[in-house]
C-alpha cells in the first residue's frame, strides 16, 4: 500500500444493515460485495476492472459469479472499461479533502510557531534521502507511475464536481419517489405522517436518497402486513411509531418496527389509548 494512503474507510453499520439492496443478497453474495469494495478502496484511482473473470477472482465467487454478476454490477457505476461505487468514491474524496486541510493547517501551525526555519529544515531532511539510490529510484518509480495514472484520460475516476452533481441529481429522484410512494398510503393522516418522516430523513443530512427511497417502500410494506392482523387500529399504531421514532431521533426502522409490536400488544392490554 502507497505510503499516505488511508487504509480504511467508514463502514455506516446502520444504513447496512436496513438497505433492501443488500437484504435481497445472499450471504455470499454480500460477502463478495463487501471484498469488491476493499479491492477498490486499496486500488490508486478508487476503482474495479469491469473484466467479470478478474471481478470473478476479486470477488472470491469464482465460478458462481455469473450467477450473482446482475445484482452485484447494479452497486456500481462503469466508466471506460472501470467500474466505481460512487459512495465509496465519495468516502475516498471527503478523505482526502479533510487530510490535505489537515496537512494545511499543521505547515500554517508550524509556520506561526518556526518562522521561515521549516522550510530550511525540511529541505536539509529532504537532501540526504536523494542520495539513496534505492529511495530515489523508487521515489521516481512511484512518481512515474502515479503520473501515468493522472494523465491517463480514459482511467481517470469521475470528477468530485461530477460525483456531486451526479449524486444530487439522483437524490433528488430518489426523494421524488420516496414521496410518491407516500401518497400510496391511503389514510391521508398516514400519508402526511410519511411525507413528515420523509423530512425528518433528510434534515439529518447524512441519509442518501436511495435509502430514504428504501425506508418509503419498506414502511408501505410494514404497514400493509399489519393489515393481516385484523381487529387492531392499524393506522393509528403505525403513526404512534414513526412519531416515536422521529422524537427518539431512531433512523432505523428496526426501531418502528420494534415500536409496533410492543404497541400492538400494549393496546390489546389495554395499556395503550391511542
Amino acid at each position: 500500500m502507497a505510503t499516505g494512503r488511508s487504509p480504511a474507510f467508514q463502514f455506516y453499520a446502520n444504513d447496512w444493515l436496513s438497505s433492501t439492496k443488500i437484504g435481497l443478497m445472499t450471504p455470499s453474495e454480500e460477502g463478495a460485495y463487501i471484498h469488491l469494495l476493499c479491492h477498490e478502496w486499496n486500488d490508486p484511482k478508487c476503482s474495479l476492472p469491469s473484466d467479470g473473470q478478474a471481478l470473478a477472482t476479486l470477488s472470491r465467487l469464482g465460478k458462481s459469479w455469473k450467477k450473482s454478476e446482475k445484482i452485484l454490477r447494479a452497486c456500481f457505476q462503469e466508466k471506460d472499461g472501470l467500474l466505481f461505487n460512487i459512495r465509496l468514491l465519495h468516502e475516498k474524496r471527503k478523505q482526502e479533502k479533510y487530510r490535505k486541510a489537515m496537512s494545511e493547517s499543521g505547515k500554517r501551525g508550524a509556520q506561526g510557531r518556526w518562522g521561515g526555519h521549516g522550510e530550511a529544515i525540511g529541505l536539509a531532511m529532504a537532501k540526504p534521502m536523494a542520495k539513496n539510490g534505492s529511495s530515489s529510484s523508487s521515489s521516481s518509480s512511484s512518481s512515474s507511475s502515479d503520473k501515468t495514472i493522472e494523465e491517463s484520460p480514459t482511467s481517470a475516476p469521475p470528477s468530485l464536481e461530477k460525483v456531486h452533481g451526479d449524486e444530487e441529481a439522483r437524490g433528488l429522484a430518489f426523494l421524488s419517489a420516496a414521496k410518491m410512494k407516500a401518497n400510496l398510503f391511503k389514510e391521508d393522516a398516514t400519508k402526511n405522517k410519511i411525507h413528515e418522516f420523509i423530512g425528518y430523513l433528510v434534515e439529518q443530512g447524512t441519509i442518501p436518497g436511495e435509502r430514504i427511497k428504501e425506508m418509503a417502500d419498506r414502511l408501505f410494506n410494514m404497514r400493509e402486513s399489519m393489515n393481516m392482523d385484523n381487529g387492531i387500529p392499524a393506522d393509528k399504531i403505525f403513526r404512534y411509531a414513526v412519531d416515536q421514532a422521529m422524537e427518539h431521533k431512531a433512523k432505523g426502522l428496526s426501531y418502528i418496527g420494534t415500536v409496533i409490536r410492543n404497541a400492538i400488544m400494549k393496546w390489546r392490554d389495554g395499556a395503550l389509548k391511542l
